[in-house]
C-alpha cells in the first residue's frame, strides 16, 4: 500500500498487552497497545509503502532469527537499481544488484 499523505490506521481488534508489528519503507515498528480498552492506532509517515502489518501477543513476539534456508546459487538472477526496481538491462551508469552484490556501470 503507497500512501501520498499521512496515514492513519485503527485496529480495534489489538487487545491490551498485545504488540503490533509494522513495516514501512523507512523501518519495522513494534508498538504495544496500552489502551486497557483494546484497540490501536497506527500512523504511517507520508511517502511511505506499507508493506506489512501482524499483530502478536508477549508468547509469541518474534525475537530471533528461527530458521535459515540456503538458497541454490543463481548464475544470472535479476537485476535491481538501488530504488529496489527491477531492470531487465542496466543502460544508465550507476550502482546496481544482482545476487546479493552490487555492481557499478559506468
Amino acid at each position: 500500500m503507497y500512501n501520498t499523505k499521512v496515514m492513519t490506521i485503527e485496529i480495534p481488534s489489538v487487545k491490551y498487552g498485545e504488540f503490533v508489528v509494522y513495516g514501512y519503507y523507512g523501518g519495522v515498528t513494534c508498538v504495544e497497545c496500552t489502551n486497557p480498552d483494546g484497540g490501536i492506532t497506527i500512523t504511517i509517515p507520508r511517502m511511505s509503502y506499507l508493506y506489512y502489518i501482524d499483530v502478536y501477543t508477549s508468547d509469541n513476539l518474534p525475537d530471533s532469527i528461527e530458521q535459515v534456508q540456503q538458497s541454490g546459487r543463481i548464475a544470472n538472477g535479476a537485476i535491481y537499481d538501488l530504488m529496489g526496481r527491477r531492470v531487465a538491462q542496466p543502460t544508465h551508469p550507476g550502482i546496481y544488484i544482482q545476487n546479493g552484490k552490487k555492481f557499478l556501470v559506468k
